[in-house]
């Protein structure tokens, strides 16, 4: 599977202004994203990005004083590429402050420190362990976001 992908690249690369290593997303092989650039013509783009500009996020965030997101798993992925990093991105431009909330918490206290938020609380910290976030997390949710939303005055 894997030579025949490498053979259909290069024989996609031969299509003149196509180059697959260009194609946003299209990994090693090209895959789903690199055939429908190819084949239909597609772009393609962030999903938090394409999220954030069919929701009017942008402009709602000048007008807001405080931006709270979430995140499974916040680690050094999130900060780049996932939905709590672009949402962060777009707070620190606008230099409007933001906090999380996530499921655990693995970023390093440096990358946390560069990372920018004014609070991060972690559900499995919060709530005593991973056990108890998961059995009741409608509940460690509630209280993560009632403690947040508390601080902020």
């Amino acid at each position: 599977l894997e030579a025949g992908m490498r053979n259909l690249e290069r024989l996609m690369n031969k299509k003149p202004g196509f180059q697959m290593s260009l194609v946003r997303g299209a990994g090693a092989g090209g895959g789903f994203t690199g055939g429908a650039a190819f084949f239909l013509g597609a772009e393609s783009r962030p999903g938090a990005e394409w999220v954030m500009d069919r929701t009017g996020f942008y402009r709602l965030l000048l007008s807001v004083d405080h931006v709270i997101t979430g995140e499974g798993r916040l680690d050094s992925q999130s900060i780049s590429g996932k939905t709590v990093g672009t949402v962060s991105g777009a707070c620190i431009c606008e230099n409007k402050p933001f906090s999380v909330i996530c499921g655990q918490n693995s970023l390093e206290p440096d990358h946390l420190k560069q990372f920018g938020a004014m609070r991060v609380i972690s559900l499995s910290e919060y709530s005593g362990g991973v056990t108890s976030a998961l059995k009741e997390p409608v509940r460690w949710l509630r209280e993560a976001a009632s403690l947040l939303v508390s601080g902020l005055d």
